[in-house]
């Protein structure tokens, strides 16, 4: 409510979003900085949702889960999410995807976020089907961890986290 309220004055909204949630460090300021600092090659071959969906299914389905689904839809605020109440993944279907990106991808949104979702609806209550209080951003960070340690973290979008956390800076 306070950020909301602070609309339009920018050191005000700054000021309470850092106290909400924190600010980067001067090590993580300096680490983001070096990414940003060399050159990436350019990727011109894309791929289409079309192709992203399907990596996505064959993922899902080789993990042997059933009872999720793959949708295209125009509407969505991210290229892709993943939606624990009706056990779907929404790929933005107009969007162009870079070659490659369906690897990425299937430790991202599935192995990660779609894990967590099966997961949790395994336990009691199903709680942690859809998250607790603050999950998305240990969640966030543990796709892109994992997105490292199988490889298929390309410079490219290590420079785009990089050029988020020093936007928030």
């Amino acid at each position: 409510i306070q950020l909301v309220r602070s609309i339009g004055l920018p050191f005000k909204f700054t000021d309470i979003s850092k106290k909400i949630y924190g600010a980067p460090g001067d090590e993580d300021i300096r680490y983001v900085e070096e990414i940003l600092s060399k050159p990436h090659s350019n990727w011109t071959e894309e791929v289409s949702a079309q192709i992203i969906a399907e990596s996505l299914k064959d993922e899902i389905a080789g993990a042997g889960i059933l009872n999720w689904k793959v949708a295209l839809v125009k509407n969505i605020a991210s290229k892709v999410t993943v939606q624990p109440h009706d056990n779907t993944v929404y790929i933005k279907s107009d969007y162009m995807f870079y070659s490659g990106e369906e690897k990425r991808l299937r430790v991202h949104e599935v192995r990660v976020h779609l894990f967590r979702a099966v997961n949790g609806g395994f336990q009691d209550y199903s709680i942690f089907k859809n998250g607790l209080a603050g999950y998305l951003e240990a969640e966030e960070g543990l796709a892109v961890y994992f997105e490292k340690e199988k490889g298929v973290l390309p410079f490219r979008q290590l420079k785009i986290y990089a050029g988020r956390l020093k936007a928030v800076e």
